[in-house]
Order: C-alpha cells, then structure tokens, then sequence
C-alpha cells in the first residue's frame, strides 16, 4: 500500500446513467474518495446510454429492461473480472447490494 492509498473495488447493480439513489450515492463515493487519493474501480451492470467516457469503470454484460423495469440484471463474466481485479489488486472489496453483483463482491473478497 502507498502511504495510505488504497484500491477500493465498489459493486453496484445500478450506476449511471441510472437515476436513483445508490446510483447517485456510489458516484458521491467514488468521488470523494478518489479526491482523498484512493484508487476507485466500479463494477456495475451494462445499460443502455451509457457513457463513453467513463473511467474506472467496469461494465458486465447484462440484461437490459429486466422484467420491464429500467433495471440491468448481469450476466455469468467470471474471466473479464478476474484478470481485471486481478490486475486491481484491491485492498477493499465494498458490495452496495447483497444480491446479484454484491454476491459476486462477497465471492472476490
């Protein structure tokens, strides 16, 4: 570790361009975070209008509009984590729900 910077690996299965509140409350996270120094990677689902732009951000494949929702579900990608968080080596593993991708983060870490 780098004079107290850390890798933190935050799960979500909702982030931008999503609306709603742990959305909103991951994005204030990483943010502040990332202002105090800290590494920030967000693995969150595939949606649809996603930005182009996005930074330390991994996106999972996913199914889009789930059961007519404006919710993404993901899909198994075991492989493109591994290497990438591999590659992370993150010394906190932060899951913002416990189902779906937050069974995935309780996995990793």
């Amino acid at each position: 570790m780098d004079n107290n910077r850390l890798n933190i690996l935050m799960f979500t299965n909702s982030y931008t361009p999503h609306v709603g509140g742990v959305a909103r409350s991951v994005e204030s996270f990483a943010e502040q975070y990332r202002q105090f120094g800290h590494r920030v990677l967000i693995v969150a689902p595939e949606f649809s209008a996603m930005p182009d732009d996005e930074i330390d951000v991994l996106r999972v494949p996913a199914l889009q509009q789930f059961n007519g929702s404006d919710f993404s579900v993901m899909l198994p990608v075991s492989g493109l984590l591994k290497n990438t968080i591999g590659q992370f080596k993150p010394h906190v593993v932060h899951a913002h729900q416990p189902f779906l991708l937050g069974i995935t983060a309780l996995r990793i870490a």
